[in-house]
């Protein structure tokens, strides 16, 4: 039996506790010693740590103090104790194997360099060999989906166009080390980014190179690390980087599958290494469930095989709910049955409680940043998008989906998208009735009608039984600020509607869509509130659309569990959960919403096991 001793948040209805005692057997919570406020949770929390003098470690004797708290814990030496202990943070929508593989490639790099000069110098190479010059202007922009089939290009060159990346980024780092403003000079700065009114977009892997490595450095012990710890301390002591912007991994992934078989040239398991790296990430977070929201057939072997060895080997893993991805129309129906008859049941069957396949992806639009988000009114060039598959086979499947009870999950950015979805998931309704073993997913919502939004009964989300499921690292000028010379205002007034959504109770809950964003929830708890990115040169994006940390908060947990089914054994904390427990250093629901970015996650339980354990 342990126990964990503090300020306790226990959940949306459970209210707050001090202390949560669990069975490290079974996983459960047993026992809970609640608390009438949490300035009572506070209180006996530090009185207790105060007499057995003991802050982020275990504690190993209760001595004779009296009180709830110990009378609780009567007969146990393992206890924790941290100034804020919260649930396990649960993501709705994130790719944690393809951002693993960019991780794992990083991870390569890192080990080929000995110092900063041959850091300098390979960078330097994989600038001359993948620059271009092209005649490309913006306005030629393709699509930069992952799935659209063509390579994203600008100046003929891949990249990710937009990303969030602040304009001040690069100055930031000039202003603050001659080292890394120097390698990024010379790997010829003005070729690699351009700056797409307010936002920089890549223009060849080796800026994406270069800033990855880079910002991987606070990680590893390499003399070049050392050298380049104190300017990266110094720009991301209050936020990792990383979280500044996200970063397109397809190329990365190519380079990771290069370097790999460079290392190993037998290699043939790099979704594997993948996956694991990006697992181990998401618990580094306190993300302890979480959902893959666009999984391949294929990629459903390579979790079958992973947790099946995480089983025998008794590896702590998150609880992962997986959607089906389904790429093009080809086949679409025989998939999704192929999936649900012959998949479905032994893979959850290969870790029972963690690993779910109950959801369909179907990416429905594009991104505004490509002008391929689907809209009712056109963009200042005159297009309005366009959808990436037939309404005709999106309803089939959606029929199918509703007939045996699965979920669909679907990308939609613009308004025609949403309600495109809505429709035919609350036509699948209308013929099948609803029935609570589904659960509807529409990712991002960047933009939806007041119509769909104020429950019209023929097309809306309470009849579609769907759920928003939004990324707040987006709620910000960051990545607003570069639409505006795509949208027209009055469009991007509307964009991220959240607010809207909560007034018309229509359920929202978040996901990082890692790494297209940032992973960090508590990076994005902030940025729900603020409304803007710490440290931003911009004003707050729309700020009368601010939550509170506490609806924030549940977005990314209990609202979270619910949209994947998992409200039963996690998501809050209760007795007869599973103790998947975060221990903090700060308190995010009394310090100031502008620090919560600062809370550092001492510990990490899944199960009441240890998943993570900060070092320093």
């Amino acid at each position: 039996m342990k126990a964990v001793v503090g300020k306790v948040y226990l959940g949306q209805q459970e209210g707050w506790g001090k202390a949560i005692l669990f069975d490290e057997v079974t996983g459960v919570i047993t026992k809970i010693v609640p608390a009438a406020s949490p300035s009572e949770a506070e209180r006996d929390a530090l009185l207790f740590a105060t007499r057995v003098q003991f802050k982020f470690s275990k504690c190993n004797q209760t001595e004779n103090i009296e009180g709830d708290i110990i009378n609780a814990l009567k007969g146990i030496s393992d206890i924790y104790f941290a100034p804020l202990i919260i649930p396990g943070f649960v993501d709705a929508h994130m790719h944690p194997l393809g951002s693993g593989m960019r991780l794992a490639g990083t991870d390569l790099n890192l080990s080929k360099f000995d110092n900063l000069d041959v850091l300098l110098n390979f960078l330097k190479l994989q600038a001359s060999e993948e620059l271009q010059t092209s005649s490309e202007t913006v306005s030629n922009v393709h699509d930069c989906g992952c799935h659209s089939g063509r390579k994203p290009k600008f100046f003929g060159v891949p990249v990710l166009f937009g990303c969030g990346l602040r304009k001040s980024l690069l100055t930031d780092i000039r202003s603050r080390s001659e080292d890394a403003g120097n390698i990024l000079e010379e790997i010829n700065a003005p070729t690699v980014l351009r700056d797409t009114g307010g936002h920089f977009a890549w223009v060849n892997n080796a800026a994406v190179e270069a800033l990855c490595t880079l910002l991987a450095m606070e990680h590893h012990e390499s003399s070049q690390a050392h050298e380049l710890r104190n300017w990266k301390t110094q720009i991301s002591n209050d936020i990792d980087v990383e979280e500044r912007f996200g970063l397109y991994h397809g190329a990365w992934i190519d380079k990771f599958a290069i370097l790999r078989h460079a290392v190993d040239p037998e290699c043939d398991n790099l979704e594997y290494i993948g996956l694991e790296r990006g697992l181990q990430e998401a618990l580094s977070k306190g993300i302890t469930s979480l959902g893959d929201a666009f999984v391949s057939i294929s990629r459903l072997e390579v979790y079958k095989k992973y947790y099946s060895k995480a089983k025998d080997i008794q590896k702590i893993v998150p609880r992962a709910y997986l959607a089906l991805g389904m790429r093009s129309s080809d086949d679409i129906l025989a998939n999704f049955h192929h999936a649900r008859e012959n998949i479905k049941d032994s893979l959850e069957a290969t870790m029972p409680g963690f690993l779910f396949l109950r959801d369909v992806k179907i990416e429905m639009d594009g991104t505004f940043g490509c002008e391929t988000a689907w809209t009712w009114e056109s963009y200042g060039s005159g297009t309005c998008g366009h959808p990436r598959f037939k309404e005709t086979d999106v309803q089939a499947l959606a029929y199918a989906c509703a007939e045996y009870e699965w979920s669909m999950h679907f990308h939609v950015y613009g308004d025609r998208a949403t309600e495109t979805a809505l429709k035919c998931l609350s036509k699948a309704t209308g013929k099948y009735g609803r029935k609570k073993e589904i659960r509807n997913k529409l990712a991002h919502v960047f933009m939806a009608s007041d119509g769909v939004i104020q429950d019209r009964k023929e097309v809306s989300f309470e009849s579609a039984q769907a759920i928003a499921v939004m990324t707040p690292l987006w709620f910000t000028e960051e990545w607003i600020g570069g639409y505006r010379m795509l949208l027209k205002q009055k469009d991007v007034v509307g964009l991220q509607p959240i607010k809207r959504l909560l007034q018309n109770n229509v359920p929202v809950c978040f996901g990082s869509d890692w790494d297209v964003s940032g992973l960090c929830p508590l990076l994005g708890i902030e940025c729900a509130v603020t409304r803007q990115r710490p440290h931003s040169l911009h004003p707050p994006f729309r700020p009368d659309d601010s939550i509170t940390v506490a609806e924030a908060f549940d977005m990314y947990t209990i609202h979270a569990a619910k949209a994947m089914f998992l409200e039963g054994i996690t998501g809050s904390l209760a007795v007869g959960k599973q103790a998947d427990i975060l221990l903090l250093d700060l308190d995010i629901f009394s310090c100031p919403v502008t620090s919560i970015h600062r809370a550092k996650i001492q510990h990490v339980f899944v199960g009441g096991k240890t998943a993570f354990k900060r070092s320093c």
